[in-house]
This record gives structure tokens, sequence and C-alpha cells, in this order.
């Protein structure tokens, strides 16, 4: 049969954290439910093209499938003397650098135009090459179609979740070859030069597993690479394994953790209101680092507060957990509105703000609702947090009233899924 399957991986909002985090304070970053969504179709007749269509920045491409052939089956860079040990779960051994360089070039001799589509072109042959040279699959021409309801370069992972979307379709299509190829059971599917790995292949996959979401998340962060240069890595681990990712997490009795996810966390109805205002991450991170040159002590203070709070946001997410667990009403939601203005107010004081911004958080407390910025700031996102005690009426009033004054707003939840698969046989 032909394989046909769909993938999607959500956005990302940081409910707290936003810059504390860099200076080794807590932070809480959340899944959301706008998302980006890949379909992955393989030609059912003799076909000798592969074909991408990135259709939010207009971006088809068709490539020969040969020169595509040609490209996974050569050698490709690898960090010194690792041959035995490299296989799908180790993409850290490919050598990055000169990795990325072979693809740049491949992608420039189709005279894709330099910016977003070539970015994303090699982004995709990351790991369409990167995956398929370290298996022994048999692979065909296919379809490769990417869609997102996130807004692309505003803070909310865009990258990232197309990143995580590109590395699970590529996984999963391995199995499914794989499968094709030695049937059902537990089988090696590295190429012969490489480490040995195995693999549990089935003929009916309802997800996938944690050792699946490793697998893909190691990928997508070295897409993120491609796009970023030096990401954290905390939107690809958000937008693999979802709901709810906590940040610089240590309670002294176990190994010091960057990143710590956390499962079945409470959804979190928010809206997620756009600035309109472009911003530059990396001007703002400089901004608040002048700063605390200038002032340590007294911006030590303020990172410390936003520590705290993060760390108070936590509990009460906890909290709210076991309440719901016992059918309980919980109070919870006003202390995470005190916490919210409490960040915002914190974030204010680094100048991270902006009037937009400012304009936001104003509408919205008009209306009872409790927001701060989410992100570095300067511009990009806010979010409000919708308590279950706000009348619906009050929720579509605040969203006109936010639409006439310019800002456009998106009723979600965070704390939502990671990635998965919708698997579909024609």
């Amino acid at each position: 049969d032909n394989i046909n399957f769909s993938v999607s991986a959500p956005g990302k909002i940081i409910l707290m954290g936003e810059h504390s985090v860099l200076y080794s304070k807590k932070g809480i970053a959340a899944a959301i439910s706008k998302r980006t969504y890949l379909h992955f179709k393989e030609h059912k007749q003799a076909h000798e093209q592969i074909t991408f269509n990135l259709k939010n920045i207009n971006g088809v491409n068709e490539w020969d499938f040969k020169s595509v052939y040609d490209l996974i089956t050569s050698h490709k860079p690898l960090v010194v003397d690792s041959l035995k040990e490299f296989n799908l779960f180790t993409p850290e051994l490919l050598n990055h650098d000169e990795f990325v360089n072979i693809l740049r070039q491949f992608v420039i001799k189709k005279n894709v135009e330099s910016g977003p589509k070539q970015k994303s072109m090699m982004c995709l042959f990351y790991v369409v090459v990167g995956m398929l040279w370290c298996t022994d699959v048999n692979i065909t021409p296919f379809d490769i179609e990417i869609s997102t309801d996130l807004t692309i370069g505003a803070g909310t992972g865009s990258s990232a979740s197309f990143a995580v979307c590109s590395a699970a379709a590529m996984y999963h299509y391995i199995r499914l070859k794989a499968m094709q190829k030695h049937g059902v059971g537990e089988f090696n599917i590295s190429y012969e030069m490489f480490k040995p790995f195995n693999v549990t292949l089935s003929q009916h996959y309802c997800g996938f597993t944690s050792q699946d979401k490793e697998i893909i998340n190691k990928w997508a962060y070295c897409v993120e690479k491609v796009m970023h240069g030096t990401p954290s890595g905390l939107d690809n681990t958000v937008c693999t394994y979802g709901n709810t990712v906590l940040i610089n997490m240590s309670d002294g009795s176990e190994e010091f953790r960057k990143f710590q996810m956390m499962d079945a966390m409470p959804p979190l109805r928010v809206l997620l209101i756009n600035s309109g205002i472009e911003r530059c991450s990396s001007d703002l991170i400089a901004k608040v680092a002048d700063v605390y040159k200038l002032c340590p002590e007294a911006i030590d203070g303020v990172l410390q507060a936003m520590d705290t709070v993060a760390l108070q946001f936590i509990k009460l997410l906890k909290e709210m957990k076991e309440q719901e667990e016992r059918g309980e009403i919980t109070n919870v939601y006003t202390k995470l509105e005190v916490l919210i203005d409490i960040q915002h107010c914190l974030l204010k004081s680094l100048s991270v703000s902006h009037k937009r911004l400012e304009e936001i958080v104003e509408c919205c407390a008009r209306a009872g609702l409790h927001a701060k910025l989410t992100g570095a700031g300067g511009g990009g996102f806010a979010f409000a947090l919708v308590s279950p005690s706000i009348p619906e009426d009050v929720v579509d009033k605040t969203i006109t009233t936010l639409y006439n004054a310019g800002f456009i707003t998106d009723d979600i939840v965070a704390n939502s899924e990671g990635v998965v698969l919708d698997i579909k046989f024609i």
C-alpha cells in the first residue's frame, strides 16, 4: 500500500520566566492549541519528483528524485571517529556546519531564492537526507505539504513546530518502510556501516512512544539550529512533548535538568493577542543584559522575584490538577491572576514591554481579565487568562474591543498535546 498520513505539532508560549531563565531562574512554557500540520503522501505510480509544498510561505518546490536519492546515499560529514556510533538516535554526531553547507549548495543549485523559503527547504532536507541516510529502508518519491495556524516569526514556536512535524513525519515514514521491508517485529533498521538501532515494527501505530519522541526531539533540535544558530532547545522540546515544560528545575535531590516535562497539567484557556509589533529577541536580551550590568544588585532582585513567581505558578498548576481530580471547585485562578499581574510588572520594570502591549493589558483589565506579555517582549504577543468565572459575553466583547483597537486575538488552550499522528492508508 502507498503511505499516506498526517502529523501535527503545537506552538508554544512562555507562561512565566521570560528573560529570567537566561539567568538560571525557573520558568514555565506551555504548548498551545494552535498547530502546524504536515501531510505526507507517497506517490501511487512511477514518479520522478519529490514535492515540498509550504503553504504559508507560498513555497512549492519539485525536486528530481534521482538527485535527492544521490544526496541521501552520498557520504555525510560526521564528527571525528563516530562512524560506528552514528544512527537514528544520535544526530548530534553529524558535523552540523558541514552538513548544512552541503544542503545549502544543493538548494542553491535549484535557484531557490534566499530567505524563508530557502531556509525551510534546507530544514526539510536536513531530516529527509540525514534520517534516511542512516537507515536501510527503500524509498520512493513522495509529497510533503505543510501549513500552520501559527504566526510565523512572532515568538510562538512556529519554526520549532515546523521542525517537529518534519522530524516526526520522516521518522514515521522510516518505520513504515522498514515494516514493508522486514515485516512485523523487532528489527535493526540502521544501514550496515552504522551502529545497530532496533525498532519494534508494526502494521498499526497509534502515535509516538517516549523513545520515539526523544528521537524526534533530537532531530528537531538540529533543524532549529539551521533556523536560529544556537537555540536553547526549549521550543522543540515543548512542541514535541506538549503540555507544560519547566525550565531550570532542580529540587536538590536529583540531577539538574534544564527542561522537565510535566504531563497532564490542567488546560488553561487563554486569549492570545498579537500586538502587531515586530521585535528582535536578541536586541531585547541585550537590553536586559545592559541594565543588569548597570545595576546588578537591583536587577538580581527583579530576577529572583520572577523565580519565586514561576515557582508559585507551578505549585498552583499542580494544586489545580489535584483539585480537579477530586472534583472540587477551585479558587486557584484568582491566585494565578495575581501572579500574572506581578510577572508583567516585573517584565515592565526591565523595560521590555511596549506601548501596544500595555494597551492590551489595560483593555483586558477593564474587562476583569489579567494579561501579560509573553516571550521576549518589545512587541509580539500577550496572553490573558480566561477564568471559568468570566462570562462568555465578556470574553466576546473583549475580543471585539481588542479588534477595534487593532489587535488580532485567538481564543486558545495552553497546556495542549504535543506531536500527534493521524494515519491513513490508501
